[in-house]
């Protein structure tokens, strides 16, 4: 029984050894990983193509009304069908090689899209849209549409959305 306790002593001795030697990599590890990358900065362009030509213009219909901002992924015909209505033909898209990130800001004025990008950062998508507030008193809806390969899907996506004052 003496030579069980001594063995088992033993263990404990190398395991409480190993705990004390590791705690201080563990313990810098675990700050490390909270801390900022550095790398993160660094944002990556997506490529994408505008869903609107110069004579089609599109449109979200089903969606609800009084919500100020709405946004959408759209990765298949049926929800394309349901919640994208354009005025004319536009080029089929195909569902197993791009999605389409969309969506639509009310506005109590007239505004316009100024400018939309797409980039990779920081492992995820994000979708910058900037809307350009116009000189009128009449109520606008500026809906904005970007076509993305299907590659990108497996990231987290964020819509930012900025209007100019």
């Amino acid at each position: 029984m003496k030579h069980l306790f001594s063995v088992n002593l033993i263990h404990f001795n190398l395991l409480s050894k190993l705990l004390l030697s590791y705690m201080p990599v563990l313990f810098f590890l675990g700050c490390s990983l909270n801390e900022p990358d550095p790398n993160c900065n660094i944002a990556e362009p997506v490529p994408f193509e505008a869903l609107e030509m110069d004579d089609v213009r599109c449109m979200l219909q089903n969606t609800d009304e009084n919500e100020e901002e709405t946004s959408l992924i759209i990765e298949n015909r049926g929800d394309f069908d349901n919640y994208i209505s354009c005025n004319g033909e536009i080029s089929e898209i195909d569902f197993e090689d791009f999605f389409i990130l969309t969506g639509k800001t009310s506005l109590p004025s007239c505004g316009r899209l100024k400018n939309q990008e797409v980039s990779l950062n920081c492992g995820k998508i994000e979708y910058h849209v900037e809307i350009e507030k116009l000189v009128c008193h009449k109520p606008t809806d500026v809906f904005y549409f970007a076509v993305i390969p299907i590659a990108y899907r497996e990231f987290p996506i964020e819509f930012k959305i900025t209007k100019d004052k």
